[in-house]
């Protein structure tokens, strides 16, 4: 019977990953705005396959004071991976 290390056959000690933010936003009484993005990059653990996820993330609120009784607020959100 062989003697072997099934987790370290299988499994690396370290993988790499990053993540970047970037937002904007601004405005003023009667009108703001926000934007994001997100990209996550992440290796996995396993030696044997493409063990990998990346994700890209975007986000935009709108908000505005049509009058003085309504408030129109729009947001969007967007994922792929």
């Amino acid at each position: 019977i062989d003697d072997v290390d099934w987790y370290d056959a299988l499994y690396k000690n370290t993988a790499f990953s990053m993540e970047h933010n970037a937002s904007i936003s601004g405005g003023n009484s009667k009108f703001n705005y926000y934007t994001s993005f997100n990209y996550l990059d992440n290796n996995g653990f396993m030696k044997l396959a493409d063990d990998k996820f990346n994700r890209y993330t975007g986000m935009a609120k709108i908000g505005a004071q049509l009058t003085d009784w309504l408030v129109m607020n729009y947001v969007m959100r967007w994922t792929r991976t």
